[in-house]
Order: C-alpha cells, then sequence, then structure tokens
C-alpha cells in the first residue's frame, strides 16, 4: 500500500488553486502564451516557483499539512508581527487573498 504524503496534498492542493486563478489552469499548455508570431513559454519558470516555494514552505507543515502559527512566529520580530494562534490550511490562507489574486490575474488578461 502506497503512503501518503498530506504534506505535499495540501501544497498540491494550493499550488493548483492559486495556478488556475492566474493562468486559468495548471496544466502546462496553460504557461504558454502565444500572440502573433511570439511565443512565450513560462512552464520552467512557473516550475522553478512551485520548487523553491516547496522547499520554503515544506518545512512549516506539519505531518498533517497544516501550518503552526507558532513556527512561524518562530521566524519573526514578535515586537512587530503577530500571527493568530492555530493551525491552517494553506487553501484556507489563499482563500482569504484569492480576490486580490484573481485582479491581479484580470490585470494581466487586460495587458495580454
Amino acid at each position: 500500500m502506497e503512503m501518503v504524503d498530506i504534506s505535499q496534498k495540501e501544497l498540491d492542493l494550493f499550488e493548483q488553486a492559486v495556478l488556475t486563478d492566474l493562468f486559468g489552469g495548471y496544466s502546462q499548455d496553460k504557461f504558454i502564451y502565444r500572440s502573433g508570431f511570439l511565443k512565450l513559454d513560462l512552464t520552467k519558470k512557473v516550475q522553478s516557483i512551485i520548487t523553491k516555494f516547496e522547499n520554503f514552505v515544506r518545512p512549516l507543515l506539519d505531518d498533517e499539512g497544516y501550518i503552526n502559527s507558532e513556527t512561524i512566529q518562530s521566524y519573526l520580530n514578535e515586537e512587530y508581527i503577530k500571527i493568530p494562534q492555530g493551525r491552517y490550511r494553506l487553501i484556507e490562507l489563499y482563500r482569504d487573498y484569492q480576490p486580490y489574486i484573481l485582479q491581479l490575474a484580470t490585470l494581466f488578461k487586460e495587458l495580454g
């Protein structure tokens, strides 16, 4: 029986939501822009950003894929930044900021 990495599933869920909002999906064909004779392939850049993000966030996740605010707070200066105590799923945190990401995506579509 294959062991399920809950942390990876949580990361994947978060990444899929962000990429869908920014690019209209998370398959590689969504990262390629064509305009006339110009072709811009962002696949390698997107994958690089995902890898860096996962390497940064994975140590902050517990065994159940949650981010513990105490872990994050240990990296911050408590005098200036306070994070509410608790455990958070990445996707729940993203949903709080999703309207801003959608506005950014709309701006990119208008420019392109």
